[in-house]
Order: C-alpha cells, then structure tokens, then sequence
C-alpha cells in the first residue's frame, strides 16, 4: 500500500492513477513557493510561486539540482538536515539562504520524505516561506542586546512611573547594586543622586511630559564611596506615541570631577601667586606701621596720648592684615563645591578691595553695584574665581594701565 502526503504528491512523481484536479491545481496555485526533488537534489516538480521566486535562471524540468541555490555557507546546515531526514518521522524544518533575482533571502522549508509503495523513500517534498524580514530582525534584536549589554555606559530601563525593569552589566559594576536588588526590590534608581524629593518630582515632571533630561549628580554607593555620574534620561513610546518606558544613561564622571578639582585649584593658586608681589608689598607696609608706632612708643613710654594713638593704628594695622589674611585663605582654600545664598555685591566688593590693592597702580575699578540684587545660589569659591580671573584677564590686557569697570545687575531667563 503505497504512502502519500497528498494527492498532488503522487501526481508530481507520475506515479499511479490520475488525480483530483483540485488537489493539484491546490498545489501549483499556492502562494507558498513548492518542489519535489529526488534523493540527490535534482528539481523533479515546481508550483508557480516557486518558479517565480527562483524563476531566473532556474528552470523546472527534471535533472537541475537545487543545490547552486543554496548559500556556499549554509551546505552544512543542509547536509545536516539531509541526514535528519533518513530517520523517522521524515519530516524536518530548516532555515538557510537560497539565490534569488533580488539576491540571497532567507527561506524556511517544511520538508517530508515521499515513500513508494515499497516503503523506500524516493524523493522530498518542500514547501517553504520567506523568512528574510523575519531573520533580519532577530539579527538586529541580538546585535543590540550584545551592544547593551557590552555597552561601557551604565544602561537602565523603567517603566512609565520610574520602577526599574532592565540594567545592564555596566550599571550594576558602577552602582554597586545587584541585578537582583534592581530587579526585585523598591530601589529607586532614578531617585539616587538627587538632593532632596521637589528636586525628584520636577525631574520626573520633565520626563513623563516626554522631554529629555539632563545633569550631573552625585550619589553615594552601597559600600559607601561617592561618585560623579552624568545621567540623561529620556523616554520610549509605543506605536501610538503614548510613553510606556524610561531609557537612562548613566556615565561615570568622577575621575574627571576630581581633575576639574584639581584644574580649579591650580588656577586658584595661579591667580594667587599673581597677586603675591602686591600682597607682599601691603603686607610689608602694615608690618611698617606696626613697627614704627610700637617703637615710637618705645622711646616716649611716659607720653599717654602718643601710647594711646599708637595703640589705636597698630590695632587698626592688624586688624587689615586680618581680613587680608582672611580673604587669601578663603580664595586660596581647597574645598568641595558647596552651594549656598550668595550676596554677590559684597563678594564683589570684597574681592575687589584685594585686588585694588595687589594690582599696579596704573590700573583703577570702576565699580556699579545693583542695590537689592537677591541672593545668588552658587558656591562662593567658584564665584570668587570667575571674578578674579576676569579682572586678571582684564589687567594682562592693559599693558599700559586703564579702568576695569565692574557691575552687578538682575537678568531674568528661563526657569530650568
């Protein structure tokens, strides 16, 4: 008793009585590229769809082999399934490239083994599906999860509301976290880093409005140590455009924290080491008070009024040098940057009564001060050196001495 997958099948192989004509013309009419090929490879049978996507070059009498048309790369992929084929069921489904008109496409064939009716096997039945769009895109999809995940930016995904979904290697190696503790415990990791809760909700405000976000922030890890990171934040939307996740980016900046640091300070010390001569000279000026008014007291100790205002001028003496002394500590101090209320006229007054009396002679301020400027939220020492390198700017500018006019005034911009 003779074995058949279908009618058509018995047909293609001219074997036995005539068939249905439904069946057959089932068979040639499928959009399904279809063939029958012997043992060997040779093309016994081909529907329509076939021949029209291997049509160039590829003709369906018998005696051609399908073999040129499969990919050079893909023949042990094939030879493999051939050997699968032998065993039962007969039936194996397998993916290569195949030689079109447009080039190689990727096909998916369903192949079955056609028995005779002494049970051997005679030929294959294949009917296969173009798998190219599919297969590309599976490709893409393994590409970028290896990029993500050999990614040397710390990577996180959340949800709309900020629950954390995916993070890559990168960011549990720079957090300190554990995939676990991201994935399975309340740990806000877009919360980490900003100072205080108004600071957490205007930046969720910006992000689930759809606009990106970005800044510096620092945060402190679970063993303790501190770290710098440059974190932008932006967000995914479905096909819709409706905002279904969070892509963050976290890169480590703390090296280059501690260089800008480092830069500051050597500028600080620069600038000073500019004024050193000048501040040498007022020093050596209040030292010549003091001295000559404590020796004149030395040669008339019986003369109350002189010892008085000899007193008074070595105190007052002093207590210049004092605040001199203090100003050069404050500038010249190393210190984190620390963001307070500023009165930025009386930083700019102070500083500029320093430098008016360090700098050359030749070279006069001309100072406008805005009255009621509001505090400034800015840390004093980086204020101080903005002005001080102006101002030191300004004076290597003029060679030859001039006027370095100086003000303060209220702009209003944009609230960030």
């Amino acid at each position: 008793m003779p074995i058949w997958s279908t009618y058509a099948d018995r047909a293609l192989l001219h074997d036995g009585p005539p068939q249905p004509a439904s069946a057959l013309s089932a068979w040639a009419t499928s959009s399904s590229p279809a063939y029958c090929r012997d043992l060997s490879g040779r093309l016994l049978a081909a529907n329509v769809a076939f021949t029209r996507k291997f049509g160039r070059g590829v003709s369906v009498p018998a005696q051609d082999s399908v073999l040129p048309l499969i990919h050079p790369e893909d023949m042990a992929v094939y030879a493999s399934a051939e050997a699968e084929l032998k065993k039962p069921p007969h039936q194996v489904t397998r993916s290569h490239r195949w030689l079109t008109p447009q080039g190689w496409r990727w096909m998916s064939w369903e192949e079955t083994v056609l028995i005779d009716e002494d049970g051997e096997p005679v030929a294959v039945r294949a009917v296969g599906h173009d798998i190219t769009r599919q297969r590309l895109a599976e490709e893409l999809y393994v590409k970028l999860s290896r990029a993500i995940e050999q990614c040397p930016v710390a990577i996180v995904i959340t949800d709309a509301e900020g629950r954390t979904q995916y993070v890559n290697p990168k960011f549990t190696d720079v957090s300190g976290y554990t995939l676990e503790e991201c994935l399975e415990t309340d740990t806000r990791v877009l919360r980490e880093g900003h100072p205080d809760e108004e600071s957490y909700r205007r930046f969720m405000e910006t992000v689930t409005s759809g606009k990106e976000w970005q800044g510096e922030l620092m945060r402190e890890r679970p063993d303790g140590r501190k770290i710098w990171e440059s974190v932008q934040v932006s967000c995914i939307r479905n096909a819709v455009g409706e905002i279904t996740n969070l892509l963050c980016l976290h890169e480590d900046i703390t090296e280059r924290k501690q260089l800008e640091e480092e830069l500051r300070q050597s500028q600080k010390m620069e600038s000073l080491g500019t004024l050193a001569g000048g501040i040498a000279h007022d020093f050596n000026n209040l030292l010549t008070v003091i001295n000559g008014y404590a020796e004149l007291s030395a040669l008339h100790p019986n003369d109350t009024t002189l010892f008085q205002k000899s007193l008074r001028e070595i105190k007052r003496a002093a207590q210049r040098a004092i605040g001199l002394v203090r100003q050069i500590l404050t500038f010249s101090r190393k210190a984190e940057a620390n963001f307070a209320p500023v009165d930025l006229n009386q930083l700019v007054r102070d500083l500029l009564a320093l430098l008016s009396e360090t700098f050359p002679r030749k070279v006069t301020f001309n100072i406008n001060l805005m009255d009621g400027l509001p505090p400034l939220f800015a840390d004093q020492n980086q204020l101080q050196q903005v002005v001080l390198n102006l101002c030191v700017n300004a004076r290597d500018a003029m060679p030859d001495g001039g006027t370095i006019s100086v003000s303060t005034l209220l702009v209003r911009g944009e609230t960030l």
